[in-house]
């Protein structure tokens, strides 16, 4: 038996048309109704619930400077936490991390408690014990200190975070190496006095008078020794050691720049002798000189080490290393 199936051409003039007809009018009426029935799901929608928000203020960094090689459990920071939402917080965590150049760190956490609505804490934390030594490259970090809710979420995350610039500083101690020279006595040329010190040490002086300034005073000795040949018309030689030089080595992490100087102790002198009258050294006092003179500093680039240079002035010349 063959199969019926209705076909458009068989439909009763006019049929067709009024079917069109009635496919419009319900197409417009779904595109009419559409939109309110988006408003009401919205009004029947559940508000969002409560959550805390984490606000973080008066941080305080202090000192906001640390001596690579010792423990970084002497890093201590201050801050005050606010909870601006409307639900109470888990316990807080804030944490001190450190940025610079390859290096993204936490370096000092503290615990705080859960807190109400509109409440506040103060608190301070330490440096992880757990990363023993600190070991970050020398120089200047910027810093953020971030308070962040255990587990309940945050309304506002951006408020959660305090960004310093250059906050944060690694330095060293002590610095140790040496110093050396030559330069000119009377009318025996440039080569005629030498110096070299001795267990020279740069020891931190403190405190930090201008954020990223440090600077370190000498210990140790120099000695110095002249010789006059018989071709300057008077031979003469003598030789001593000042075991109270003076000397600043200034570190500028700020503006990564650095400048050093160094000079016999008052009153410190010798005799050279010989075929004529005596004479008395040091003619250069001044040991270890970078232009500090000038008014020009040397650069310091982040993570630098060692402190290496040479200097020559007229016919003195000054060589130092540092590290």
């Amino acid at each position: 038996m063959r199969e019926w199936a209705p076909r458009i051409g068989t439909l009763p003039r006019g049929t067709a048309g009024r079917l069109l007809a009635v496919a419009l009018v319900t197409v417009v009426a779904l595109s009419v109704l559409a939109p309110h029935a988006d408003a009401q799901r919205r009004r029947t929608r559940p508000p969002a619930p409560p959550k805390p928000d984490m606000a973080i203020s008066q941080t305080r960094i202090t000192p906001n400077y640390a001596f690579k090689g010792e423990p970084a459990a002497n890093i201590r920071f201050c801050d005050t936490t606010s909870n601006v939402g409307k639900k109470r917080s888990r316990p807080i965590l804030s944490k001190m991390r450190v940025l610079g150049p390859g290096v993204n760190v936490v370096v000092a956490v503290r615990v705080g408690p859960q807190l109400e609505p509109g409440t506040k804490q103060r608190g301070c934390g330490r440096g992880r014990a757990r990363l023993g030594a600190l070991n970050l490259p020398l120089g200047a970090y910027d810093v953020m200190v971030c308070a962040e809710d255990r587990g309940a979420g945050d309304r506002r995350p951006g408020n959660d975070c305090q960004l310093f610039r250059d906050g944060f500083f690694v330095v060293k101690r002590t610095l140790t190496g040496a110093a050396n020279g030559t330069g000119p006595f009377l009318f025996a040329g440039p080569l005629a006095e030498s110096w070299q010190t001795n267990g020279l040490t740069w020891d931190f002086k403190g405190p930090v008078v201008r954020k990223g300034r440090f600077e370190y005073t000498a210990r140790g000795s120099v000695s110095y020794r002249s010789v006059m040949p018989s071709t300057t018309g008077c031979a003469r030689q003598g030789a001593q050691t000042d075991f109270a030089p003076t000397g600043t080595l200034t570190l500028d992490y700020g503006t990564s720049e650095y400048q050093l100087v160094g000079r016999t102790s008052a009153g410190f002198t010798y005799a050279v002798v010989g075929e004529c009258d005596p004479a008395d050294g040091p003619a250069n006092p001044i040991w270890a000189d970078s232009g500090i003179g000038t008014g020009r500093a040397l650069p310091l680039p982040f993570g630098t080490e060692v402190i290496a240079g040479r200097r020559e002035e007229d016919e003195t010349v000054y060589n130092w290393s540092f590290s």
